[in-house]
């Protein structure tokens, strides 16, 4: 059974939605991406360096771009999630670019790790690791596609002629694009970019309007378990762990599908210019709520809550209070009240100062 992996994720606050995959293999290419490390001077045998050199010139005839000696490339690099089945190109701290990819067979994982490429091929030429007698020229019938990239010993970042294996469990550990994704990725890709392969079950981020979402995707290589206190601790991270009930949590790991489930929009808190720390403000439902026991400690201002009539007070004012996992919130609205402080939201934070007098 094959199910399709789409990745159309790229929706409109610019996260992306996943399907589930499978680990159906295609049986014509089993033995097509343990491509040669044709360039590398670690081969002994004198005929497999001759098949090499005879087999492995570009169609321009040129030698493929390589360097023993890798440059440091800083501002980029190429984040692989095997869980997600998904490419990354990081610029700095931005995404600026995500693929859909096909991956290594649970018998034939793709290698996580920390890498780098150090080989470009334009118009690769396959040859068999089991036969090097058999040569498939550059082409429509060449599995590799017409780029490839290595970036660890006989693994590498290729195209393909099946683009129907994207999203799914197929090859022998490389990673496959779609032609047209490969092509654009080469383009952009210097030689010595570092290249991070994980395997992250749980992917946690901030979409492009600030809120925060998150996906569980299935365990396709049975290596990382989850239970809700672990998803927990991770949208702890972005301060919106108290928005998500348990069993909300617990039904997503269960069905495990990589769809995205969106929780809240989040902005840091700033008094007199400091950051507060436990404490994020969140839009949820049409309300921001303050954790006000986190600007409290803030300004060393005292509170008390009137459980009875659901109240937080200080010596300025009282205010409803809200509850969310033991966790006390009050709208943003009534912050300037409550604790005599003047502000609101401006460049993505919540910042707040001191009134002049109490």
């Amino acid at each position: 059974m094959k199910i399709k992996s789409l990745l159309m994720g790229l929706i409109a606050v610019g996260v992306l939605s996943m399907p589930s995959f499978t680990f159906a293999a295609e049986p014509e290419e089993e033995a097509a991406e343990a491509v040669q490390d044709t360039y590398a001077s670690s081969y002994d045998d004198s005929l497999e360096n001759e098949m090499a050199v005879k087999n492995g010139v570009v169609a321009d005839g040129q030698i493929p771009v390589y360097s023993e000696s890798l440059p440091v490339v800083k501002d980029k690099k190429i984040c692989i999630n095997t869980a997600s089945c998904s490419l990354s190109v990081i610029v700095g701290e931005t995404r600026t670019n995500l693929y859909p990819v096909a991956l290594g067979r649970l018998s034939t994982p793709t290698p996580v790790g920390y890498y780098k490429v150090d080989e470009k091929v334009t118009n690769p030429i396959w040859v068999d690791p089991d036969d090097n007698k058999k040569v498939i020229e550059s082409g429509s019938e060449n599995p590799l596609g017409y780029r490839w990239m290595r970036f660890h010993g006989n693994y590498g970042i290729h195209g393909t002629n099946n683009e129907s294996s994207i999203g799914n469990y197929v090859s022998n550990g490389c990673i496959r694009m779609r032609e047209r994704d490969v092509e654009e990725l080469y383009e952009m890709i210097p030689i010595g970019t570092p290249v991070e392969i994980t395997y992250n079950r749980v992917v946690v981020e901030k979409a492009a309007d600030d809120t925060i979402v998150y996906y569980i995707y299935p365990d396709s290589y049975n290596m990382q378990p989850i239970t809700v206190e672990m998803v927990n601790d991770w949208l702890k991270g972005f301060g919106v762990n108290t928005f998500e009930n348990d069993e909300s949590i617990a039904e997503k790991i269960r069905l495990s599908d990589g769809q995205p489930t969106f929780i809240a929009k989040a902005y840091p808190i700033l008094i007199n210019g400091q950051r507060i720390s436990g404490g994020i403000a969140v839009e949820y439902d049409d309300m921001v709520y303050l954790p006000v026991i986190a600007m409290a400690e803030a300004m060393d201002i005292s509170l008390g809550y009137k459980a009875s009539e659901g109240v937080v007070f200080s010596k300025f004012a009282r205010v409803p209070g809200f509850i969310f996992k033991n966790i006390m919130y009050i709208n943003a609205d009534d912050a300037e009240t409550l604790f005599n402080i003047e502000g609101g939201f401006a460049n993505k934070t919540y910042q707040f100062s001191r009134a002049v007098s109490e």
